[in-house]
């Protein structure tokens, strides 16, 4: 009876999805916030929920994974949590809407206006691009030097994730700032980009290639596959995005890089600490068919697994958090180690509590933060907003033909997109600092620039 409850409602989620992209106008670029949060979305609450009444997974019990089998899969908190999911796609759809002003004669839904934009100029790309980094890169090498050099920096990248790194340095707070050299990355490139367009050499190859390796580093040392994942597929997303064509060759080989990523980063991060670990990993793929379609599956499952137990723990165990993580994201930019300090706990370390799990976080989702923060009340909150946001950003990053808007469009859609499967706000901070720092300069750049202008064209008062 649960099993049959848990198909038919992932059913309908799926549906509903299916129903909601295929019925809106498609978006230019083929992919817009919404259509990349739907897909996401339909993996982690439709796909996920079948697979699980399917395979039950008991063979990965008494790994590193053991911790998903707490409940079994049949238990009625999955069917409550699909419920749950189903309102929140719901109330993604309403807040998106109501963003977009209800506008359905727009392409997309979304009340795009080209002709207002933010044309940035080629300058201020490059003077922003290059200071965030500059700034990156001199933070990478401080907190590379701090730790022991590129040894510690590449071969123990899975320990530094830990809650007891094998260095523990005063500059671990660098860790978060490094990631500006990947939003200088994305500039330079668009920059490179709107050169080849417009047929000119492009230009500012050192600074390209040399950040480009510098969030290469940055990415590994962070050992999170999707992060990584999402930097790869950033520029091929971005042509498709600018030119509307999607080659079959390009999702082949996009997909197959993503595929090896999410089959083997894990292993190749802890590599220097069994030194067999993708050799093992690469048997285990090899075992049957199913079996990368397992271990593939299993990466998707924390969301369904953590807001099934949050269902039944909220808040007869842990008490509601009423949004506390939210500022409590902003704490969390305080340096801990350098100013001797210690934060509270986020919604992410607690809920790890409550499961057996080897080392490691389970991160919270979109939908388990608001049940964490109010029951169905903060569900309907988290996700009205969240899908308000997505009508926005698509106001603010429209799909044009220039390679600088694509590139942030990109960049945007994936981060965004993300949030679905890590909805804690303080994990907002590694993925995505550094594209607010980037959009806060680029915005500070162009209202200097915009004054200067116009104190320049200011006639002088007469005199005499």
């Amino acid at each position: 009876m649960v099993t049959a409850m848990i198909v038919t409602l992932s059913v309908v989620l799926g549906l509903l999805i299916v129903g909601v992209e295929g019925l809106r106008p498609p978006p230019k670029g083929h992919i817009d916030f919404l259509r990349a949060t739907s897909a996401v979305y339909f993996i982690c609450f439709v796909v996920l929920p079948l697979y699980l009444q399917i395979d039950h997974l008991q063979t990965l019990r008494g790994g590193e994974w053991s911790w998903l089998l707490k409940r079994p899969f049949d238990d009625p908190a999955f069917a409550y949590a699909i419920a749950l999911a189903l309102v929140g796609y719901g109330c993604i759809i309403l807040g998106f809407y109501l963003g977009s002003g209800f506008r359905s004669g727009k392409r997309g839904g979304q009340a795009e206006n080209p002709g207002t934009r933010m044309v940035w100029r080629s300058p201020e790309l490059v003077l922003v691009g290059g200071l965030l980094g500059l700034a990156g890169l001199i933070c990478l090498v401080v907190y590379t030097k701090s730790i022991g050099g590129l040894g510690p920096l590449i071969l123990q990248a899975a320990l530094f994730r830990s809650a007891t790194p094998p260095v523990v340095t005063p500059f671990a707070f660098l860790k978060t700032l490094a990631p500006m050299v990947i939003a200088g990355t994305f500039l330079i490139h668009s920059v490179r980009a709107r050169n080849r367009l417009e047929g000119q050499a492009p230009r500012y190859g050192v600074a390209f290639y040399t950040f480009l390796v510098a969030s290469l580093l940055v990415l590994f040392h962070q050992a999170g596959r999707f992060p990584l994942a999402a930097f790869l597929l950033t520029f091929p997303l971005a042509q498709v995005i600018r030119t509307g064509r999607v080659r079959a060759a390009v999702v082949a080989g996009g997909s197959a890089v993503i595929l090896a990523i999410l089959l083997f980063g894990k292993q190749l991060f802890q590599a220097a600490l069994t030194g067999t670990a993708v050799s093992d990993q690469w048997a285990l793929v090899g075992q049957n068919v199913l079996a990368p379609v397992r271990l593939l599956m299993v990466e998707f499952a924390f969301p369904v697994a953590t807001l099934a137990n949050a269902t039944v723990e909220v808040p007869a165990v842990i008490p509601f958090r009423w949004f506390f993580d939210v500022p409590l994201a902003l704490v969390y930019l305080i340096p801990q180690r350098l100013l001797g300090v210690v934060h509270d706990p986020t919604v992410s370390m607690v809920n790890t509590g409550r499961f057996a799990i080897l080392g490691g976080v389970v991160p919270v989702d979109l939908v388990s933060f608001g049940y964490f923060s109010a029951g169905i009340l903060g569900v309907v909150m988290v996700l009205v907003a969240f899908g308000g946001v997505l009508a926005w950003l698509g106001r603010l990053l429209p799909a044009t033909k220039d390679p600088v808007d694509c590139v942030l469009r990109a960049a945007w859609i994936l981060f965004v997109a993300l949030r679905v499967m890590y909805g804690d706000p303080q994990l907002i901070w590694p993925g995505g600092l550094h594209l607010l720092i980037m959009a806060a300069l680029l915005m500070a750049v162009r209202i200097l620039v915009e004054e200067d202008s116009i104190l320049g064209r200011v006639s002088p008062a007469p005199t005499g």
